[in-house]
């Protein structure tokens, strides 16, 4: 796969937006044979090409930014993350994914506010996927809770749960995040009631199970 990306990057008369395509499939081939360091120049290339077309820019970028956040650069991270959004021209996916990973990104820095305002940015956008919404929202939940606001926090794992099928085990996460805040709040039945929920739910796996009953 590199060696045929890397005909078509050397070809004279491939267009930019080939050109990038061929890059962004090369540096995910590196990755998955660990050279994170080509893999990271495809990236860059990408994100350099002056006729790239803004959508395989905003795909280099936020890899780019998922590897410097797995790597603890958070500025970098955050660098990035931001790029996405300010060239955009709509809403996308990849828009999404960079205020997901830029709102993570600020939560580690212990920016509870800024993760809150990244995270609502995704919660109110239009044409969210259900998956990474249901992250998002159990996302903001725990920043709720961290911050002591205990009823926005129910608020947005009680989404999650509503959310059924299309959360999976994000609903999961939802349920034991939900009686979680709902024993600290004294409300013991309801706590177990989710307790009780997360270990018979269909997604749990064994480490949703255990956490549940712990």
């Amino acid at each position: 796969a590199i060696a045929a990306y890397t005909r078509i990057i050397d070809m004279l008369y491939a267009d930019a937006k080939h050109r990038a395509s061929a890059l962004i499939g090369r540096a995910e081939a590196y990755e998955q044979i660990g050279e994170e360091g080509a893999a990271t120049k495809d990236f860059a290339d990408v994100i350099d090409m002056a006729e790239a077309p803004i959508i395989q820019k905003q795909i280099a970028l936020v890899r780019r930014a998922i590897k410097s956040s797995e790597n603890g650069q958070r500025q970098e991270a955050l660098k990035d993350t931001s790029r996405v959004i300010e060239i955009a021209k709509s809403s996308n996916e990849f828009v999404h994914l960079a205020y997901f990973i830029r709102a993570s990104t600020h939560l580690e820095m212990n920016d509870e506010s800024a993760a809150i305002a990244d995270y609502t940015k995704v919660v109110q956008a239009p044409n969210v996927s259900n998956s990474l919404l249901a992250m998002i929202l159990n996302g903001r939940g725990i920043v709720y809770e961290r911050v002591g606001d205990l009823h926005s926090a129910i608020a947005d794992y009680s989404t999650v749960v509503e959310m059924g099928d299309d959360a999976a085990g994000e609903a999961v996460e939802a349920l034991v995040n939900r009686g979680e805040a709902l024993a600290s709040l004294g409300d013991r039945k309801a706590a177990l009631a989710d307790f009780t929920r997360a270990v018979e739910h269909d997604a749990a796996s064994l480490d949703d199970q255990a956490q549940a009953l712990i």
